[in-house]
């Protein structure tokens, strides 16, 4: 576990040198240099009070790379092509074992009005800002008009489904939970630009 590493990177982030550092904690400096050169390790007590110091909880000096922040580049999303209705899906977040995730969906203009997405419900919450089009968006008997611009958050055990009746591709970030969508179809599409006709278990 490579604390000194990691106190090392958060003490610059804040512009603090090891004096600064050892005036608010009560170690010396030649302590806190051989803590973050791993030359020694710190009691509990000492790094509770780097952690004071720092103003950061102490698990965070304790966390593992896996769970540190995941950068993802618009060129690593994976992409899902869904044939039932043309839908694209790229996923924003890719942290696995996460409790949440945030994903851009496309919704093509309609070819056939008189056909409609159906009625979904499922465990969780869903928050969705409208980037660009014009959506109908369906909750219980409730329906209603969404814009650029836009954001509507709902509970997801209410059957509920989004519409494009615009004359444009619409386009939505969604955040839900827990991450129903990517458990259930992510698992299926290995590869990114991958092309399902199942139905997505969550979200949209």
């Amino acid at each position: 576990m490579d604390i000194g590493s990691r106190m090392r990177a958060i003490r610059l982030s804040k512009s603090m040198i090891l004096d600064d550092l050892a005036e608010k904690t009560g170690l010396s400096k030649g302590f806190l240099s051989n803590i973050e050169n791993n030359r020694t390790s710190p009691s509990i007590n000492s790094v509770e009070r780097i952690a004071q110091a720092l103003e950061i909880p102490m698990a965070l000096l304790f966390m593992q790379r896996d769970y540190l922040p995941r950068i993802v580049k618009p060129e690593q999303r994976d992409r899902t092509h869904f044939a039932r209705d043309d839908r694209v899906v790229e996923w924003v977040s890719n942290m696995p074992f996460s409790k949440m995730e945030m994903l851009i969906l496309e919704i093509p203009v309609a070819k056939d009005r008189t056909k409609e997405a159906p009625l979904k419900s499922h465990p969780g919450e869903e928050c969705h800002l409208v980037l660009q089009g014009k959506l109908r968006g369906t909750y219980g008997t409730q329906t209603f008009i969404l814009e650029q611009g836009d954001s509507f958050h709902w509970d997801c055990s209410v059957p509920h489904k989004v519409d494009n009746i615009g004359d444009v591709p619409a386009k939505l970030i969604i955040a839900l939970t827990p991450p129903t969508f990517f458990s259930s179809e992510k698992a299926l599409a290995a590869a990114p630009n991958h092309t399902s006709s199942k139905e997505p278990a969550g979200a949209i």
